[in-house]
C-alpha cells in the first residue's frame, strides 16, 4: 500500500501528512467549501485588524525612537521598534496568505454559468 499524498491546509498553506485529520493551525481537513470560505473570511478580518493595530504601534514606536534620539535617551528602544516591525510583517504575510487562499478557492469552485435557451 502506497503512502498517502500530503494535504495542504487552505488556511495557512502548510503541508500535513496525508493521514492527518487536522492541521497544526487548527483547521480540520474535509470541511465543506462554504465552511472554508467562512473560516477564511474570519481569518481575513482578524488579519486586517492585527495589521492595523501593528501599524499604529509601529508608528508610535518610531515616533518614540525619534523623540528619545532627540533627547539623548535612546537605550534599547530600537529593539522594541524592530520587534514591532517584525510583527507587522508577519501580520501582512498572514493577510496575503488568506487573500491568496480565497482567490484560489474562488477559482477552483466558481459556480457554473446558468444555462440559457437560444432561439435560432
Amino acid at each position: 500500500m502506497g503512502a498517502m499524498a500530503a494535504k495542504v491546509c487552505p488556511l495557512c498553506h502548510r503541508s500535513s501528512p496525508g493521514s492527518a485529520w487536522q492541521c497544526h493551525c487548527g483547521y480540520e481537513f474535509g470541511q465543506s467549501i462554504d465552511k472554508v470560505r467562512v473560516l477564511l473570511r474570519d481569518a481575513q478580518t482578524n488579519a486586517r485588524i492585527v495589521l492595523v493595530v501593528m501599524l499604529v504601534l509601529d508608528a508610535l514606536a518610531i515616533a518614540g525612537t525619534i523623540y528619545l534620539m532627540a533627547h539623548g535617551w535612546l537605550v534599547y528602544w530600537g529593539l522594541v521598534t524592530g520587534l514591532l516591525i517584525l510583527g507587522t510583517v508577519r501580520a501582512a504575510r498572514k493577510l496575503w496568505i488568506v487573500r491568496e487562499s480565497l482567490r484560489q478557492l474562488a477559482e477552483r469552485h466558481a459556480p457554473l454559468p446558468k444555462a440559457t435557451l437560444r432561439k435560432r
